[in-house]
């Protein structure tokens, strides 16, 4: 009985080699929810080129932008779950999207499996160096003093800059004043029809180096290694509120977790290599990420839950 346990055992393992040893069996497809040029989109696609020499098959790209990343991940979800369709995505598609739409095509805890965040981004809040403030504590105190003197520039309403704007005023009280545009908020910033905004880093880095825009603080807990003089949130005790914006690959859910599991080993190494690294990640300002496939589930729950108390803050929805 024994003998027989063991070769079933040993039948079964050699089955399971078997079924990771032959993926993948055709091309592998990343869903990018972005357009192209855009930052997810420019990882995904060195992702890619990394991954076809890894796994000898070719790796293509589908762009898929529209309705706040939610046309992409409705394709995702709607893929074959055989391992050869993944979706490489801002955190806001399973963080913020559930709260701030009526109603979504696809289910953010249902629809999708996890495998890795592959990127942090680093952000931070700026403001046009014509403004007579240099912190966000002579900000809130110039904009209480001369009431709809200054403008934050968004992504639009929903979006995560106009959602932080919001948390930024419950901690503050400050009197600024929203202004959604529906391409790049920088330029309006830049051009003096807009004071404040926020942004990745790697937007904003050559402006400040230049004197046109002044960083006022920097998401996350810890101080940005591309802004290393620019304190956090927390430093300016406004807490740890602050959801810090990552780029994550999903899988539609039913995927095999062996293949999951190998993706995640795989997309891991690259972003963490030196050389992708300093070629990819250093000039978006992104931080690579290690997070697998459970480490990435907790991350989204915790993201999730944030994401809620941010979206009634702001107390806005959408269609």
């Amino acid at each position: 009985m024994r003998r027989e346990l063991l070769l079933s055992l040993g039948l079964l393992l050699v089955g399971l080699s078997g079924a990771v040893s032959a993926w993948p069996t055709k091309p592998i497809k990343i869903i990018v929810p972005a357009a192209a040029g855009t930052p997810p989109d420019n990882v995904a696609r060195f992702l890619g080129q990394s991954l076809e020499r890894k796994l000898g098959k070719p790796v293509v790209i589908d762009n898929r932008p529209g309705a706040s990343t939610n046309i992409g991940m409705q394709a995702c979800a709607a893929a074959d779950a055989d391992g050869h369709t993944f979706c490489f995505t801002l955190s806001d598609s399973v963080t913020l999207n559930p709260h701030l739409f009526r109603k979504l095509p696809y289910d953010t805890e249902k629809s999708f499996s996890p495998v890795a965040i592959l990127a942090w981004a680093n952000t931070a809040v700026v403001v046009s160096s014509s403004v007579p403030a240099r912190t966000v504590a002579e900000v809130v105190a110039l904009s209480k003093a001369n009431p709809a003197s200054l403008n934050w520039a968004s992504f639009g309403i929903g979006s995560n800059s106009h959602l932080y704007l919001e948390w930024i005023r419950s901690k503050t009280g400050w009197e600024v004043t929203h202004v959604p545009y529906r391409g790049n908020p920088l330029q309006p910033v830049l051009a003096g029809e807009s004071q404040i905004t926020l942004m990745p880093i790697g937007t904003l880095q050559q402006y400040i180096e230049s004197g046109k825009l002044v960083a006022l603080a920097v998401t996350g807990t810890q101080r940005s290694p591309f802004l290393p003089n620019v304190p956090t949130f927390v430093e300016l005790g406004l807490g740890d509120f602050f959801v810090r914006t990552w780029l994550g690959l999903f899988a539609p859910a039913g995927t095999p977790q062996s293949v999951v599991d190998t993706m995640a080993t795989e997309t891991i190494a690259i972003v963490n290599d030196p050389a992708f690294k300093t070629r990819v990640m250093d000039p978006l300002t992104f931080s690579p990420g290690i997070e697998g496939p459970r480490e990435m589930q907790v991350q989204v729950a915790r993201d999730r839950e944030k994401g809620a108390a941010l979206v009634k803050i702001a107390n806005v929805t959408m269609d």
